[in-house]
C-alpha cells in the first residue's frame, strides 16, 4: 500500500496561498462581495453596466473561503470585466462602506496587476483540479499535470511554496507518481530504461521478468493501443501477464479523494432529518442508486478541497 496525499487538495491549498499573497486583490474581491450581498439594486446596476459595455450580463462568482479556487475564479471574472466593473463602481450612488472602499481602490495599480496575474493562472489551475477529481485519470498523467501547474505559476511570476514543498519534500508518494509513467505505453519510447523503477518494484507483489519489460517496450512502440494505457494493458494481459497485472493496478491508483468525499456529500443529502428511520440496508441501497445515477458533472466536484 502507498500513502498518497490528495493532489486536488494540494492545489486548493495553492489557491489559498495565492489569496494570502495578494492582499490588494483579496481586499477588492471581499469588498465586491460585501457590496453585492443582499443588495439587489446594486446587482441590477452591475448587470446593466455589463450589458451596456458588451459584456455577458452575469454576476461574479461568489468566493467561498473553504473552496479556494472560487476566490481565484472571482479574480478572473473581475480582471476580464474590469472596465465594466470600474464603471459600475464609479456611477454607483451608494454610500456604503464597501462601495467607498471600492472607489478608493480603483486607482490601485498593484490591485489591478494582482488581478491580472491571478487571471493568467486561473484556467490552468482550475482545469488541473477538475482533471484530478476525475475517476478515470491514468496515474501516469498525474505527475505531469502537477508539474505543468508549477511551471504555469512560475511563468506568471508566482512561486507556490506549498506546491513545491509537497512536490519535492512532503508528499509521501511523489516518487511513485513520477515512476508510474514508465507503465504508460504513450511514453515508453521516451526512455531507454529496461528495468522497473524503484517505486514500482516496491509496489509490485511479484518479481517482474526482464523479458516482459523488454517485450513491453517493443510492443508499446508499435501498438495501435498506445494512446490508451488501460486498453493497451488489457489487450496484452496474456502476453505480459505479470507486468500487466502491476500496470492495471498502479495506473488506477486515485490521485485525489474527491470520489470518496463526494459520496459523503451524497449521504448527507440523502440522510435528512425526515429519514431517521432508514435501516442500514435501505440507506446503502439508496446511496448506491443516488451516487451511480449522477454523472461526475452532475455531482458536487468541489468537495475535494477538504
Amino acid at each position: 500500500m502507498i500513502h498518497s496525499t490528495c493532489w486536488a487538495h494540494i492545489l486548493h491549498l495553492t489557491a489559498e496561498e495565492l489569496r494570502m499573497g495578494m492582499p490588494e486583490a483579496d481586499r477588492f474581491i471581499s469588498s465586491m462581495k460585501a457590496a453585492l450581498t443582499k443588495a439587489p439594486a446594486r446587482r441590477n446596476l452591475l448587470l446593466q453596466t455589463l450589458n451596456e459595455n458588451d459584456r455577458a450580463a452575469v454576476l461574479p462568482p461568489v468566493p467561498v473561503l473553504t473552496r479556494w479556487t472560487t476566490w481565484v475564479a472571482a479574480a478572473d471574472y473581475y480582471w476580464n470585466n474590469f472596465d465594466a466593473v470600474s464603471k459600475f463602481i464609479a456611477i454607483s450612488a451608494s454610500d456604503s462602506a464597501a462601495m467607498a472602499r471600492l472607489k478608493q481602490m480603483l486607482d490601485s495599480h498593484e490591485m489591478v496587476q494582482q488581478l491580472e496575474r491571478l487571471s493568467k493562472v486561473y484556467q490552468g489551475l482550475n482545469s488541473s483540479i477538475t482533471y484530478l477529481q476525475n475517476d478515470n485519470v491514468p496515474a501516469s498523467s498525474v505527475w505531469l499535470n502537477i508539474k505543468a501547474c508549477e511551471e504555469l505559476l512560475k511563468c506568471c511570476g508566482i512561486q507556490s511554496t506549498k506546491l513545491e514543498f509537497y512536490f519535492y519534500e512532503k508528499h509521501p508518494a511523489v516518487q511513485f507518481w513520477n515512476d508510474v509513467q514508465f507503465l504508460d505505453p504513450r511514453k515508453a519510447g521516451e526512455s531507454s530504461q529496461t528495468s522497473l523503477p524503484d517505486a514500482l518494484a516496491n509496489f509490485s507483489e511479484d518479481q517482474i521478468p526482464l523479458e516482459e519489460i523488454v517485450k513491453y517496450k517493443l510492443l508499446a512502440s508499435a501498438s495501435v493501443f498506445a494512446t490508451d494505457p488501460f486498453q493497451f494493458w488489457s489487450n496484452y494481459k496474456f502476453e505480459l501477464p505479470t507486468l500487466s497485472a502491476l500496470a492495471l493496478t498502479a495506473l488506477t491508483v486515485p490521485a485525489s479523494s474527491a470520489s470518496v468525499e463526494r459520496s459523503f456529500s451524497q449521504l448527507k443529502r440523502l440522510l435528512t432529518s425526515a429519514r431517521t428511520s432508514f435501516t442500514n440496508e435501505n440507506l446503502e441501497t439508496h446511496l448506491k442508486i443516488l451516487y451511480n445515477r449522477n454523472s461526475p458533472k452532475e455531482s458536487d466536484d468541489s468537495d475535494a478541497d477538504g
